[in-house]
């Protein structure tokens, strides 16, 4: 539970960076054209320095994967590389003349941009990267698809099928890392586990399709969301934690007989 509440923290962190940021290119976007460009210059400097503090933060904290570490890493390091640049400009390009103010705001209007999509892409990928992508069938796909699809027992269908194929990708690769001879006894018994839980949430699935009344597909539906939404949070749990545990590696730490429940 506590391992959850903090890769939630992160997940609420990394959506105030960009927040926080967008207002920042706003006021940089508007104050170029009223501030000095030595003011200007230092105002830059320190709020992309505020946000690499940020992201250093998420980067370090409990409750992200290796794949969410490295972007913070790669942002952070972007950032201060944009840092450098600004800090190491021509003493030329912040001399409050009309040629060098145009000079100075074009190579900061450049930079501000830089930031823009920084920022953009952190917050983008920070939550898509919280689970492997390792087909396109994920649950966020197959969830919005529904959602999109009318009421016909052939489209039912088709994404009842879709969903399969979606389940079973995810079960062999958590069962991979179950088989593994590096992974814990700990990490083994938590992907057995949630191997169960998906083998569980298949069979619902095969269920529902044998169900399906052409007259009335529509009330499959919602049984449909309700499973794909159970798919998506044991994925998530699984690869927020899966990591975590090869610290523990006393077998009593964890009983065999561990089931969850979402």
């Amino acid at each position: 539970m506590l391992i959850q509440i903090l890769s939630i923290v992160c997940l609420f962190l990394a959506k105030d960076i960009a927040c926080d940021s967008v207002e920042d290119i706003s006021f940089l976007q508007d104050a170029i054209m009223k501030y000095s460009p030595a003011l200007i210059k230092d105002l830059m400097t320190n709020r992309i320095e505020h946000t690499m503090e940020h992201i250093k933060s998420v980067g370090s904290s409990v409750g992200i994967n290796q794949d969410q570490r490295s972007l913070c890493d790669i942002i952070h390091s972007s950032l201060n590389n944009l840092a450098q640049d600004i800090k190491s400009m021509d003493k030329d390009q912040v001399i409050c003349i009309p040629k060098g103010i145009n000079n100075f705001q074009k190579s900061m209007k450049y930079y501000i941009t830089q930031f823009s999509l920084l920022i953009e892409t952190f917050a983008n990928q920070f939550e898509m990267l919280k689970t492997p992508i390792l087909t396109q069938l994920t649950p966020d796909y197959l969830l919005n698809h529904l959602k999109a699809i009318d009421s016909s027992a052939t489209k039912e269908k088709e994404l009842i099928n879709a969903s399969l194929k979606g389940l079973a990708a995810y079960i062999e690769d958590v069962e991979i890392k179950a088989n593994e001879t590096t992974s814990s006894h700990s990490q083994k018994v938590f992907a057995s586990s949630i191997v169960r839980q998906l083998r569980g949430l298949s069979n619902q699935v095969k269920d529902l399709s044998n169900q399906i009344n052409p007259s009335n597909p529509s009330n499959y539906k919602s049984i449909l969301t309700e499973i794909l939404n159970q798919f998506k949070q044991y994925i998530d749990i699984f690869y927020r934690q899966f990591s975590m545990l090869a610290e523990i590696v006393t077998p009593d730490t964890v009983s065999s007989g561990v089931e969850l429940s979402v």
